[in-house]
């Protein structure tokens, strides 16, 4: 009897607890909470390490090919230029442009957008001689210089003889220079993109 009594107060307490649990699943639908913790959109972007991360921020910029993931039990739109271009989720943008991503979640209808831009172009910078022998270094654009560093070499050694971060104090738009010496300028812009072209200069 007392096995009864005891499995008997132990289905009571099971019943009473579902019926809790009823009463605030219920609650929550009426109030449109649960359906809002059952599914949140959230867009990710991954690039060749493969390390999937969550856009969180409203807008990003990248320099290299970057795909765009978002929550499973979602539908989602990317546009480039005011145009749709793709729903496909896990497609990999190539192309340079500004891309409009919303993401809508099929079962709490939470929507959420990003910008994401792809800047492939590396700062232009120009290095040019004077009559005086000397030269000038010309940056078309100083805002989005992320590193701008002109390394001194001994010309027989290569060992370096100096360095000298050009961002320190701010970064000039024009700069020349006039101490004799074999230089080396190495620019990139705050998204990765390095300038290629040649940046060797020697003034004798």
């Amino acid at each position: 009897m007392k096995k009864k009594s005891l499995m008997k107060k132990i289905l009571i307490s099971i019943c009473i607890i579902i019926i809790i649990l009823a009463i605030i699943i219920i609650t929550l639908i009426k109030n449109n909470k649960l359906q809002q913790l059952i599914i949140k959109p959230v867009i990710y972007y991954m690039h060749d390490d493969e390390i999937k991360m969550p856009l969180l921020v409203n807008s990003k910029t990248f320099s290299n090919n970057t795909k765009v993931i978002w929550s499973k039990s979602c539908t989602g739109v990317i546009k480039k230029d005011g145009q749709e271009i793709s729903r496909e989720n896990g497609i990999t943008i190539t192309q340079e442009g500004i891309y409009e991503i919303t993401v809508t979640s099929i079962i709490s209808r939470q929507t959420v957008t990003r910008i994401l831009n792809i800047d492939k172009t590396p700062p232009n910078v120009e290095i040019s001689e004077n009559s005086d022998g000397s030269y000038t270094i010309t940056f078309e654009d100083i805002n989005d210089i992320g590193v701008a560093k002109l390394t001194k070499y001994n010309l027989q050694t290569m060992e370096i003889i100096s360095e000298l971060d050009l961002l320190e104090g701010g970064l000039q738009k024009s700069i020349k220079i006039t101490e004799r010496g074999y230089y080396s300028l190495k620019i990139e812009d705050y998204y990765g993109n390095i300038y290629n072209k040649i940046t060797d200069f020697n003034i004798k």
